[in-house]
């Protein structure tokens, strides 16, 4: 997928996310939004690191140890996230987490549908 969709995405998904949070808890759900988002990007961004290498890899094992440790990465940190915002700061926690979690889920999504073999132009 090209890279300007891909940013578009997640531009619309933390848009979107930051409307609901806003709309339910206002400035806090405004906060808690910008939280999430950062989370849910610096967790996109490992996530991508993780799947180039097992696309780069050409050993099966290292392959599927990236691939899964992507995975794991990704949800103990949406997890962490989660967990440290309740301690420090608990009336944000609803909007850190679904942005958290949107924004990660758009960027896996996008990246899956991206690497989607592109149909070729017949030659006549």
């Amino acid at each position: 997928m090209r890279r300007g969709v891909h940013v578009a995405l997640l531009i619309a998904a933390i848009s979107v996310a930051a409307v609901i949070s806003y709309r339910s808890d206002a400035t806090r759900g405004l906060a808690g939004s910008g939280i999430g988002a950062t989370a849910g990007l610096v967790i996109a961004g490992v996530s991508r690191f993780f799947v180039r290498r097992a696309k780069t890899s050409s050993d099966t094992q290292a392959m599927l140890t990236a691939a899964f440790g992507s995975l794991v990465f990704a949800l103990v940190a949406i997890a962490a996230a989660i967990f440290v915002t309740h301690f420090l700061w608990q009336p944000v926690v609803k909007p850190v987490a679904l942005t958290t979690l949107g924004v990660y889920l758009v960027h896996r999504f996008a990246e899956a549908f991206g690497s989607w073999p592109r149909p070729s132009a017949k030659v006549s």
